[in-house]
């Protein structure tokens, strides 16, 4: 799945996913699309894929770059396929900062500070990835560089929720995401760092 800049279109209103996959992102306001700005409140959207990122035996690698505005303190939730005590959330615990974000398991596996601390009002590319296994390797990156490389001792129970980004699932992301992208695969270092380069002009 690769949502882009260019292909949300609010009047329809969807985020046109440009692979040939078809796995299309529903705002559940249409004016996400037309600045990326979500509120905090009640902004997410919805994708059509159901795929590697709910199973726990597949390979796979997301990246989308954002911005945190709220100051708020609290649980803010940015993407993931949890429902219930399945698949897992990734949620940034800490206020002010796109600061501290913390992948939750389930069930119930935390792995803490999986991006390095952006304390500040800019775009940035946050990047995961998953190597299934015994145990399962999750390896985090900000901007390109590789942050966070650590086991899971046992695999997140398989869920059948779409994946879902600006809440995780019931706390929601006061600020901008765009450029979302899905990979059935785990990219190299390279592959990321490329993929941070080519957006940086875009996010500047």
């Amino acid at each position: 799945m690769r949502l882009e800049r260019a292909s949300a279109y609010s009047a329809g209103p969807l985020w046109y996913d440009v692979t040939t996959n078809g796995n299309n992102g529903t705002p559940s306001d249409p004016s996400i699309l037309v600045d990326f700005d979500f509120d905090g409140v009640v902004d997410f959207v919805d994708t059509l894929l159901v795929g590697s990122p709910q199973n726990p035996a597949q390979p796979w690698t997301i990246s989308m770059w954002c911005v945190r505005e709220s100051t708020a303190t609290g649980n803010v939730g940015i993407m993931g396929t949890r429902s219930g005590n399945t698949g897992w959330e990734l949620r940034d615990m800490n206020a002010g900062a796109l600061d501290q974000l913390d992948i939750d398991f389930f069930p119930f596996l935390r792995t803490n500070n999986v991006i390095p601390a952006y304390n500040d009002d800019k775009w940035h590319m946050i990047s995961l990835t998953w190597t299934p296994g015994t145990p399962g390797t999750l390896q985090g990156y900000g901007d390109g560089v590789v942050h966070l490389s650590t086991t899971i001792a046992s695999d997140y129970a398989a869920s059948v929720l779409p994946f879902v980004f600006g809440k995780s699932p019931t706390v929601f992301w006061d600020g901008k995401i765009d450029t979302v992208r899905v990979y059935p695969r785990v990219l190299s270092a390279d592959e990321i760092a490329r993929d941070y380069a080519a957006g940086m002009a875009a996010h500047q």
